[in-house]
């Protein structure tokens, strides 16, 4: 799959990839997957903080119920 295809798929179909070279593009799609990555980090480490008010024998179970 191109940089270009990966990158459309990322943004939902956006029409203004296909404007992009295709370095610009994989570029593009480096970034959006490095913040997307930066993002769920943040996420995990925001509900492994919440957990932690939780008394130990409700974390288990929440973790799941949080976690899937």
């Amino acid at each position: 799959m191109s940089d270009k295809q990966a990158l459309s798929d990322q943004l939902s179909g956006c029409a203004v990839v296909q404007q992009l070279t295709e370095d610009e593009a994989a570029e593009l799609l480096a970034m959006v997957k490095a913040v997307r990555r930066s993002r769920l980090k943040a996420m995990f480490s925001s509900i492994e903080e919440a957990l932690g008010h939780l008394p130990r024998v409700l974390r288990g179970p929440a973790r799941k119920i949080l976690l899937g």
